[in-house]
Order: C-alpha cells, then structure tokens, then sequence
C-alpha cells in the first residue's frame, strides 16, 4: 500500500478516480481495530473493509469473496459511477493514460446502459462445482474442456475472462452482477468447496457473465497487447519493467512498483491515442492483426449463441 500510495494512486484525477485498499474482515466488527490499521486510516483514509464472514479457507476463497462484496459495496458507495474497477496489490496503473481509454469508452458505449467489460482478454474454462480454470490461448471449443479430473458434462466454456490484474466493467455491468441472485447462490456455493489453492476472480467473474449473462448484449473491449506488461509468473519475476512497451502500457503487472513507476515516468512525456475499434462499426476499419483477435471472440459468440461484440483499444501514437 505504501508503494502504491508514494508512486501511481497520486497520479490519479482527484474529480474522476476514487481508490480504495479493500480489507477482508472475517467478523461484523472492523479490523480497524488494529491501531496500525487505524493509524494507517487516519493517515490516509483510503482503507475499506468488507466483512465477508468466518466461513472456511481464507486462502481459497478470499479473492472471489473480495471482488463480489466489492462490487455490492462500490455500487452502493459510489451509485454516480460510469466505471468500477479492481486491480491487483501488484498492479502499477498509469493512471492518466487508463482514464483516456475509460473516457473514450464513455462516449462511444454508454456504460451506464451496457454490459461493458475492459481489460486483457483471455480464455477459460471451468468446473462450477471445484471453482476450478483450464485456461487457453486459442478459442477452440472442440478440444477444450476442465482437464481430466473433471467430467465432460459439468465443464462450462471455454469463455473469455478479463485478466484480474485490472479489471474495468460498465456500472449496469456492476449493478447487474451486486444485485443477481445467481451470483449470490453461487457465492454460497464456493463455501461448500474444499481443495488446495486459490479460486480465480477474474476467471469466475468471466464464468458468472458466460453462465447468468447470457441474455445481455456483452461488450468485450480487448488492450492491445502493448497495452499490459506481465512481469510474474506464479508470483516470481520473469520480465523487468524496462521490457514494458512504450508508450502504450497502462497497467505494470510487477511487485516493484518503484521499478514499474521509474520505466512509467522516464516516459511520461509521450502519451499513446488510443482509437476505439469494434468490429460491428466500419469507421474506423479494424486493422488485419485486430481483426484476427477479434475472429476468436466472434467464434465465441456465434459459438455459445450469446450476444456479443468485441471491441480493442488500438493506439495511433
């Protein structure tokens, strides 16, 4: 939390962006009752718990529990909101240049009226019943299912999910998700789970929208691939922050924040133009590489029988 405090979160607008570190609390009564918490607190101001209960495997369950009384506390804390969003501890935003991208999104899509969800955009599948992924590269649904252990009739997908080191989704999205009775139910059903490691947000979400969703006209909007630095892999370093494209990379995936906001800053003076692209509009005509993401998804929809449309953030610097 220092980290980010002392790089990317003062960078952000004032009038338009409200960051908060979420808290799990097991009990009704606040963690705030740490005096280092509560120190922290009045310091800063920015921590917000959610009381989530005392109900079994903090490990793994605590991401999904997160992001689900997340999303019912933020509409209701922020109701004006045309975006709600959820980042990972690890995650560096450069925030001006995201904001241009949500700003651009706001005007051509109409988030308060669409189901709109924003981020790099990969594949999955899943077994509802182990809250368990097979993730892919490639949307083929002939040969993709959850593994072995899983049998052919319970696998749900594949399907695309937003990667959770930053998730951005319309505010009817949101609303829709905090309020569903479906989302709750299957809340419930992940405290009857019981195995090793951690159940996926970002992949459950994806699943949630595949399964609940399917009536609702979904907008992917897809990052260009210059657009997202991955630099872990299962927590460990793979790729230093100079490895970063320039100038079009919002959001660092990296545990060295000060690295990732020194490469942000020695490039702070070009900003990327994104250009919204979407393959139901003809102006502006997509681009061949974009096209050819945008077939996968397109293979998705025609595929599950959703509603759809795919969108990609192409920058014209």
């Amino acid at each position: 939390r220092a980290a980010a405090r002392s790089t990317w979160l003062p960078l952000q607008s004032p009038c338009c962006v409200c960051a908060w570190f979420l808290l799990r609390s097991r009990e009704q009564s606040s963690v705030l009752n740490s005096r280092q918490l509560r120190q922290e607190q009045r310091e800063h101001g920015d921590l917000l718990v959610l009381p989530v209960g005392s109900r079994g495997n903090e490990m793994l369950r605590g991401r999904v529990l997160t992001l689900y009384f997340w999303l019912r506390r933020a509409v209701r804390l922020h109701p004006r909101a045309d975006w709600y969003a959820k980042a990972d501890d690890d995650a560096y935003v450069v925030t001006a240049d995201w904001e241009v991208q949500l700003r651009l999104l706001s005007a051509s899509l109409q988030p308060q009226e669409r189901h709109i969800l924003h981020g790099w955009v990969v594949l999955s599948s899943w077994d509802p019943l182990t809250f368990f992924p097979t993730v892919f590269s490639h949307f083929k649904p002939e040969t993709q299912s959850c593994g072995i252990t899983t049998p052919t009739d319970r696998c749900v997908g594949p399907f695309p999910f937003v990667s959770g080191w930053l998730i951005g989704m319309s505010a009817e999205l949101a609303r829709s998700l905090a309020s569903s009775s479906d989302v709750a139910a299957e809340v419930d059903n992940l405290y009857a789970v019981n195995r090793s490691g951690a159940a996926l947000e970002d992949i459950w979400l994806g699943s949630l929208l595949h399964r609940f969703h399917a009536g609702r006209e979904m907008t992917l909007v897809g990052a260009e691939h210059g657009n997202v630095f991955n630099g872990l892999t299962n927590g460990r370093e793979t790729h230093h922050p100079d490895k970063a494209a320039f100038p079009t990379t919002y959001v660092y995936h990296h545990h060295d924040l000060l690295r990732c906001h020194a490469h942000a800053t020695r490039h702070s003076l070009v900003h990327p133009r994104p250009q919204l692209q979407c393959e139901d509009r003809d102006v502006p005509p997509m681009a061949g590489w974009v096209r050819r993401i945008a077939g996968e998804h397109r293979r998705y929809f025609r595929h599950s029988g959703r509603r759809g449309t795919y969108c990609m953030m192409v920058d014209l610097t």
